[in-house]
């Protein structure tokens, strides 16, 4: 999963990761994320791992790097398979 995404922001936005840009950097405070490639990355994570965001969790400060957004989807993907084991 952490491949993927970070394939994506190296494909997308040219992001290289190691060096001074680790897994743990705010990708906006570097100035390598905008509003619209947040957008488009959202867009990614749910489409890639079949996730809904809620507006919560987008407008939240987890989704500025690598980590955070590993963290959430992981999250999101250990709930969705929660509520798809519970006998209905």
């Amino acid at each position: 999963m952490q491949e993927k995404i970070s394939q994506f922001l190296s494909e997308r936005l040219l992001i290289e990761f190691g060096g001074d840009i680790d897994a743990d950097s705010d990708l906006f405070q570097l100035g390598l994320m905008d509003s619209q490639a947040y957008i488009e990355l959202i867009q990614f994570v749910e489409k890639e791992f079949g996730l809904r965001f809620t507006d919560e969790e987008v407008l939240s400060n987890v989704l500025v790097s690598l980590s955070g957004i590993v963290s959430l989807v992981s999250q999101a993907l250990q709930d969705q398979a929660r509520r798809s084991a519970v006998p209905e």
